[in-house]
């Protein structure tokens, strides 16, 4: 079940990233979806790093520093509550941006698609800790804004 869940989250995951409007931030995208789902969790850490200190502001980059966290959580062999915090801190700075509409990088179905790919991993974070109220509402906003954007283009 939580394999087929992450694998999901990973489809979205590619969604975001093919509708990314930089050629550079296109392929570093693919470059770490590939990573994850290949399960390399090292060379996908090493590329958002990467990433991340030529573009430090950038939300994308947040994003996907926080699902290989949670890669990096779910493959550890000691689970345990401290890996998903710091995952859950850093997609819930996501979804306030998004929300507010700070994210300056992103137009309007970006910001969505990024807002419901964090969503969609908060709510799985939050199942992984017995939260199932919060996950409930967190997956029905992601699914409620996928939903919108399908119906639109």
């Amino acid at each position: 079940m939580r394999i087929k869940l992450f694998s999901f989250l990973l489809f979205l995951f590619g969604l975001l990233a093919s509708s990314l409007s930089l050629a550079c931030d296109e392929r570093r995208s693919r470059d770490v979806v590939d990573a994850l789902l290949n399960r390399d969790i090292p060379r996908a850490e090493h590329l958002v790093t990467v990433w991340q200190t030529e573009k430090p502001s950038s939300l994308r980059v947040v994003l996907y520093q926080a699902i290989v966290q949670v890669a990096i959580a779910d493959y550890s062999p000691q689970k345990t509550s401290e890996k998903y915090d710091a995952s859950l801190n850093q997609l819930k700075t996501v979804i306030h941006y998004a929300e507010s509409g700070q994210l300056i990088e992103a137009d309007q179905a970006q910001r969505q698609l990024i807002l419901a790919t964090a969503k969609a991993l908060v709510a799985r974070l939050l199942m992984e800790q017995h939260h199932w109220i919060g996950a409930y509402r967190y997956g029905h906003g992601a699914r409620q804004i996928l939903t919108q954007l399908i119906q639109k283009h």
